[in-house]
């Protein structure tokens, strides 16, 4: 019997642990691809479609202001940038560019404060991660990042 109840126990424990972890547990926001920010750090001009050269920042927008844990005075944290190339079926070919960022929380918004550019014609995905995140992450495992877009560059 005692075995029985052990294994019970066990196994409710398992599954409550599982449900946890299967869920996103960091805030969600709006990736957009901007050709600058206002001092409110909206996005000015937003894009789908640049020209090679063209210079453009990546702003992110979460719906509630970004907190760690119960915090009332900002904390420092990270936010990693990644641009990967897309093949013509919509898959990540290679990592084409990356940029860590170093903000406070209790804000909404966040934005790269330099523009970039791109230099070759083609699809890109645009991921906003928590700093730590690998590369690893990308096979299946989309519930690690803050918020994600596409952008088309022309020539």
């Amino acid at each position: 019997m005692k075995a029985l109840k052990l294994f019970t126990i066990l196994f409710l424990f398992l599954m409550i642990q599982k449900t946890v972890y299967s869920q996103k547990t960091i805030p969600e926001g709006t990736v957009t691809v901007c050709e600058n920010t206002d001092d409110g750090v909206n996005p000015i001009n937003p894009k789908t479609t640049v020209k090679v050269g063209e210079l453009v920042v990546y702003q992110i927008a979460f719906e509630n202001k970004y907190k760690i844990g119960n915090e009332t005075e900002p904390e420092m944290f990270f936010i990693d940038w990644k641009i990967y190339q897309l093949d013509k079926d919509g898959n990540e070919e290679y990592l084409y560019g990356e940029k860590t960022m170093t903000v406070n929380s209790l804000y909404r918004r966040y934005a790269l404060p330099e523009q970039l550019y791109y230099t070759t014609p083609g699809r890109y995905r645009i991921y906003a991660l928590p700093s730590g995140w690998s590369d690893k992450d990308l096979s299946g495992n989309k519930n690690k990042y803050y918020g994600v877009t596409e952008i088309d560059v022309v020539e």
